[in-house]
């Protein structure tokens, strides 16, 4: 009943949904899925949408990597929303995947590539190629955060194209937003009365301005790199090197902002529910409900802030706004996790009964 009634919520041409999927194999997949190298992936002309998956840098982390259901559902809803772009989800010291239920849920979709990258080749003969090879990046308290930092910006100043966070859900097609060149707002800081630009959702075409303002990024990144202070090489770094590479206004940014070419999207566009309110997205109340949905219904995209956010649970059948946008853009994903849910509730029942 529960996957019944979350598919009638489908907002878009249900042909369209089906033209992205790939027929399903013969054999029910099981196992693990090998991972292409991302040096061999030939990379299409088409618009190409980047995630990375970094978890797999930590101390003592197996070779094999699996998705969280948010990580899948964001990776979904970009695959979902853009059908013909190519979804890149890169794994940073994986070489494979668990083939699970999440990871099945974006294996259905034709334009997802799942891949590995081994940094160190990755860069050589590049211009960090010394700075890797000098071992900085890895004097780090949060080292898979800022080995995404800094892969996200080498992924873009090499091919271009879109870069999104593993926690940023999609409501609209990138090209919806109508910009070449573009990064968020994050919030603005009325203390300093000056905007803070996040670096989770970004879009910069190769051999343009956008290129050149990743250049400065990189630069800045391995210049004066800070591995022990959380948001240092992120939404500080980009907010610093944008501060000097146009005039911001003093005041939030409620409107697209051309910075010297590349614009600046506004936080209702991409960042509407900031960290420090982030529970709205999972409260069950139903006027906070009704008010979150409103607040979101012109987002392009919506950042969850996995770090603020990781705690709060929700059931797959509340009635929450992050529920709401998971049944419109990352069907396939909530529809496993009810399943998931559903066999869990079962087997808790039996064995109940079993030790009664």
């Amino acid at each position: 009943m529960l996957v019944i009634s979350f598919l009638s919520f489908r907002n878009y041409n249900e042909d369209d949904f089906k033209s992205q999927i790939k027929p399903k194999p013969s054999e029910e997949l099981k196992g693990f899925l090998p991972l292409k190298d991302f040096n061999d992936t030939n990379l299409s002309k088409s618009e190409r949408i980047f995630f990375i998956e970094s978890s797999g840098v930590k101390l003592g982390s197996s070779d094999i990597g699996d998705l969280k259901e948010r990580a899948s559902c964001s990776i979904e809803s970009a695959a979902l929303l853009n059908p013909d772009s190519i979804i890149y989800v890169i794994f940073v010291s994986r070489i494979k995947l668990n083939i699970s239920e999440t990871v099945k849920s974006i294996m259905n979709y034709k334009n997802v590539e799942l891949c590995r990258i081994n940094l160190r080749d990755f860069i050589q003969g590049s211009i960090a190629e010394s700075w890797i090879e000098s071992d900085k990046l890895y004097d780090s308290s949060f080292l898979g955060n800022n080995i995404s930092n800094f892969l996200r910006l080498f992924l873009l100043l090499k091919y271009g194209g879109t870069y999104l966070d593993t926690d940023v859900i999609s409501k609209a097609s990138i090209n919806s937003i109508e910009e070449n060149n573009f990064i968020g707002v994050e919030s603005f800081d009325e203390q300093h009365n000056t905007s803070l630009i996040n670096n989770a959702i970004m879009r910069f075409e190769s051999m343009s301005i956008g290129h050149e303002l990743v250049e400065k990024f990189l630069s800045e990144f391995m210049t004066n790199y800070n591995g022990h202070a959380w948001a240092w090489n992120g939404p500080h770094l980009v907010t610093q090197v944008i501060n000097k590479f146009c005039d911001l206004p003093r005041k939030p940014i409620n409107e697209k902002y051309n910075c010297s070419g590349v614009t600046i999207l506004p936080t209702k566009m991409c960042s509407e529910i900031s960290f420090r309110e982030i529970g709205v997205l999972f409260s069950e109340d139903s006027s906070v409900y009704e008010k979150t949905l409103e607040r979101i219904k012109d987002s392009s995209l919506v950042h969850l802030f996995n770090r603020m956010s990781q705690g709060h649970k929700v059931r797959t059948n509340s009635k929450t706004a992050i529920i709401e946008m998971a049944k419109q853009y990352c069907p396939i994903v909530l529809s496993n996790s009810v399943l998931q849910a559903s066999f869990l509730q079962l087997f808790q029942q039996i064995l109940r009964k079993n030790v009664q």
